[in-house]
């Protein structure tokens, strides 16, 4: 009996050691803080190569709509309202040879003529003709002839001469660009060295020259 009461109080000290831990509470374990933390997203040069090329066919046509609700709004640069001009030159006398010449004014410093209507009339004796009218100018450098045909209208007893008349749409250009300068002129030559007078007229609109 002695001998288990020996062997029980060392057993007995450890179960009341081990209850006496278990109650003391265990100390508060704080909680780890963590930093906030920011993703920045920044793109990356890409470089593309070997790129295809693309080809459209069929060319799709494209409408534009233009009501009178919603209007679509244009500006034509060249409208002959824009600018017009209108000049006239006049030969009164002849050469022994027959020619006659009158020049125009000249065209203005940036503009360029857009020459649409050439007129004109030829008044020679009775029985002569004119057999040349020719208007000379400069376009873009270069210096041209340009020749026109006069129709016979009739005799004036009055005035004692035939009348010739010229009249044509044209779409000739006239500036002072490229070395090539100098108004406008009409030359004409008439079959007699005989008395005869004649007028020319130009008409048309002038442009900005770029």
């Amino acid at each position: 009996m002695k001998q288990f009461t020996k062997v029980m109080l060392p057993t007995l000290g450890v179960v009341v050691l081990a209850a006496a831990l278990l109650s003391v509470p265990a100390p508060p374990v704080d909680a780890q803080r963590v930093a906030p933390v920011t993703v920045t997203n920044t793109p990356l040069p890409t470089t593309v190569t070997n790129t295809p090329s693309v080809t459209i066919s069929g060319r799709p046509a494209v409408r534009v709509g233009n009501t009178t609700a919603a209007p679509l709004f244009v500006q034509n640069v060249d409208d002959p309202v824009r600018q017009p001009f209108a000049r006239d030159c006049v030969i009164d006398t002849f050469s022994s040879s027959g020619l006659g010449s009158c020049a125009f004014g000249a065209v203005p410093a940036g503009k360029r003529w857009v020459i649409e209507t050439m007129s004109g009339q030829v008044v020679v004796d009775t029985g002569k003709k004119p057999f040349s009218i020719n208007l000379q100018l400069c376009s873009a450098g270069y210096a041209t002839d340009n020749y026109f045909p006069a129709v016979f209208q009739g005799t004036s007893a009055f005035y004692t001469g035939d009348y010739f008349t010229v009249n044509q749409q044209v779409r000739l250009y006239a500036d002072n660009t490229g070395g090539c300068s100098g108004a406008p002129s009409f030359g004409i030559g008439i079959s007699d060295t005989t008395s005869g007078s004649a007028e020319f007229t130009l008409s048309g609109y002038l442009v900005n020259l770029p």
